[in-house]
Formats: C-alpha cells, structure tokens, sequence
C-alpha cells in the first residue's frame, strides 16, 4: 500500500545508512544513463565535467520523479 505522504528524505531500509529517496531514484537515472552513453569513454578522472554532467541529469530526473509521487 503506497502511504498519501512520502518524504523524500526518509531514510530506507535496503539504502545505504545515509541515502535518501532522492539519491536512490538518481542512482538508479544514473545507470540508465550510463546504459545508453555512446561508447566514449569518460576523461579527467574525478573532477571531469562529464561526471559532474550525469550526476545533475541524475538529480534532475530523481527530483522529477519525486514530484510525479505528489
């Protein structure tokens, strides 16, 4: 049974100690992502803006979906 109100900062069993909601629908946009990236290869390492793309695309689809939960 789905609940009427879900905070999206609720904390979750199946998560990781400090996941919210919204980090576990981001990581979950973020491997469909990653699924349909052409075949290159990310550059830079950590601080490449490539990285710093996906994980606000990420963010942007989990904040979609937790709006749609309204």
């Amino acid at each position: 049974m789905m609940c009427e109100f879900y905070e999206a900062d609720i904390k979750r069993p199946e998560m990781a100690s400090d996941a919210t909601l919204r980090d576990y629908f981001a990581a979950k946009a973020m491997a469909a992502i990653v699924r349909r990236w052409d075949g290159h290869s990310f550059g830079g390492g950590q601080n490449s803006p490539q990285y710093k793309e996906l994980a606000d695309d990420a963010y942007f689809i989990a904040d979609a979906m937790l709006k749609a939960r309204e």
